[in-house]
């Protein structure tokens, strides 16, 4: 059975009509246990008497008697630990300014759907609910223990996989995002699914970043020497912008590493900064003023708008794989793409494609004007002792052409 057939989802909207709707767009995905309310106080009654675990709340914001803001604060009274999505047909700006006020609230806002909706954009928030902790952590099935994570950190067993970033425009190597892998004895190469939650859950999120951040930058240390173009991402844990010294801590090592920051681009995913506090503003400032590059990861699969990009300090744009995959046959995904990039223009920003993985897609986002792709069709994740044969690989590929 898969995971989305156990996944528990209630839906709050004083429409029958598009409580039937949404719960055939979420069974066509997936989902079999669909359940309906149509207010919020009997909403509110569901999750705290009723037998059911919600996983995920779909929650419109224009009710009668209960509105969406008033639930938000029933639900953090009565607890509530599941995810939520906020829904509405009202103007863009005001299910913005909703958003901003939920966020006072002690709950897991996993995103907003604007009426009418599409399939999409379900799709999209079911993929979001799979990677929470909160969802995650329901079953220990595969999941390293705390002692395991310790031990990965302590004893060395990190071990770095680098995905190369492409500019397909000039056929040069731009970056080598670093994807977190553990290799346990008795349990080969672990990977970051079943080791980040723990890690949040236990406070070692710093450690075990930490930890992988040195070890890429001593892999990758001769790549930079022989090639100053290159450049490394890393992701940021959200827990990790709020720890006031981050930014120095990351200058030392790179420091130690003598690697200048400019070619180091930390990658924030736009969920993870939903409920940013003054000091998440300042976190990130600094990091920007000592130097270091910040990329917004998953564009479009949390609270998508504009304000996220111009709010904050965000030097690139890795637009999610699912506006990418099979984009090169769906038209809807032609227009976001297109019009995130006519943002990111105005905003200077890098964009980059994630999730490439077919020839016919490759050449939809060429076509579109994205210059920076990341995917399989240009490489799997790969050790360092892989690296620099796909380095040479790569170079002769793009001479063959040129020549």
């Amino acid at each position: 059975m898969s995971v989305l057939a156990k996944t528990n989802i209630l839906i709050v909207d004083d429409s029958r009509a598009i409580c039937e709707a949404i719960r055939a767009i979420l069974f066509h995905l997936g989902v079999n246990s669909i359940e309906m309310e149509h207010d919020g106080y009997s909403a509110v009654e569901r999750v705290k008497y009723g037998a059911t675990q919600f996983d995920l709340i779909i929650l419109d914001l224009h009710m009668p008697k209960m509105d969406g803001l008033q639930c938000l604060r029933n639900l953090e009274r009565c607890q509530y630990k599941g995810a939520i999505v906020l829904m509405s047909g009202l103007e863009p700006r005001v299910l913005s300014s909703a958003i901003r006020a939920s966020r006072q609230y002690n709950l897991n806002l996993l995103g907003s759907i604007s009426k009418p909706f599409l399939e999409i954009n379900f799709r999209i928030m079911l993929q979001r609910l799979e990677g929470t902790q909160q969802f995650s952590l329901k079953s220990t099935e595969g999941f390293l223990k705390r002692r395991e994570v310790e031990d990965a950190i302590e004893l060395n067993q990190l071990t770095p996989y680098y995905q190369p970033i492409v500019n397909i425009q000039s056929g040069e190597i731009d970056y080598f995002e670093v994807l977190l892998r553990a290799d346990v004895p008795g349990k080969g190469i672990v990977p970051p699914n079943l080791i980040i939650p723990v890690a949040e859950k236990f406070d070692l999120i710093q450690q075990l970043t930490f930890g992988t951040f040195k070890k890429a930058l001593n892999e990758l240390g001769p790549l930079f020497e022989s090639n100053n173009g290159y450049k490394m991402s890393i992701n940021l844990s959200p827990k990790m912008l709020e720890n006031r010294a981050l930014p120095d801590t990351v200058e030392a090592i790179v420091e130690e590493a003598q690697i200048s920051p400019e070619s180091i681009v930390f990658e924030i995913t736009e969920t993870g900064i939903i409920n940013r506090t003054g000091l998440t503003y300042e976190v990130l400032d600094r990091l920007i003023i000592k130097g270091f590059k910040l990329a917004m990861d998953d564009f479009g699969t949390g609270f998508s708008n504009v304000e996220q990009l111009t709010s904050m300090p965000f030097t690139h744009l890795k637009i999610d794989r699912c506006f990418v995959h099979g984009i090169s046959h769906d038209e809807i995904s032609q227009v976001i793409v297109k019009s995130l990039m006519e943002i990111a223009k105005v905003l200077k920003m890098e964009v980059i494609a994630e999730g490439v993985e077919s020839y016919q897609d490759f050449e939809t986002v060429k076509e579109i004007g994205c210059a920076h792709v990341q995917g399989y069709i240009i490489s799997k994740p790969k050790p360092i002792s892989e690296i620099n044969r796909w380095i040479s690989g790569w170079h002769g590929l793009m001479a063959s052409k040129v020549g």
